[in-house]
């Protein structure tokens, strides 16, 4: 989602997705969300089967109802939202339970207890801090860090170039000789 978008030779910022804007796009993957988003409307991704991470970023302050509704395969959320607000976890909330169940949550360190003591947040039974362990692959511009406890790779936040066209993300990729899946 990019953090602007012109139209007619006018530049505008986006600050909000809104209401069944993605709604059942099954091929939609990933989903990286501009800092210039604060809001994600109700039903917003809602059926996005094929959606299996998102990164939020810092200056997200509503996560609509039923945002996330039928993203079952969801397997890794980044949130860089410092200060975590409550969300309803199940009926009215963004995600399913059986969705949270079945997840890992990366956080900014200094808000891991935040998190952890948030109401609905506290569900999230895999919840990490987000590694400075970055990798960024110089041909597709996909940023990715690391997990040494499992050896696990995920896709995070690129905050040093922009990517665009079309982007492989690797099953598995090798940073001083260790293989991350």
């Amino acid at each position: 989602i990019p953090a602007t978008v012109s139209y007619n030779g006018v530049n505008y910022s986006v600050t909000s997705i809104g209401n069944d804007a993605f709604s059942g796009c099954s091929n939609l993957t990933d989903i990286t969300i501009p800092n210039s988003v604060t809001i994600i409307g109700d039903y917003a991704f809602s059926g996005c089967k094929g959606l299996t991470s998102i990164i939020f970023p810092s200056n997200i302050t509503r996560l609509g109802y039923f945002a996330f509704r039928g993203c079952s395969n969801i397997r890794v959320i980044t949130s860089y939202i410092e200060n975590p607000f409550t969300i309803l976890v199940g009926y009215n909330g963004p995600f399913e339970l059986d969705t949270v169940y079945g997840l890992r949550l990366y956080v900014p360190e200094a808000s891991l207890n935040k998190y952890k003591n948030t109401e609905d947040w506290n569900m999230f039974p895999d919840i990490r801090v987000i590694s400075n362990n970055n990798y960024v692959d110089t041909n597709s511009g996909v940023c990715y860090s690391f997990d040494d406890s499992d050896m696990t790779a995920y896709v995070t936040e690129n905050q040093s170039r922009e990517v665009a066209g079309e982007i492989e993300i690797l099953s598995s990729i090798t940073v001083d000789g260790k293989t991350y899946q």
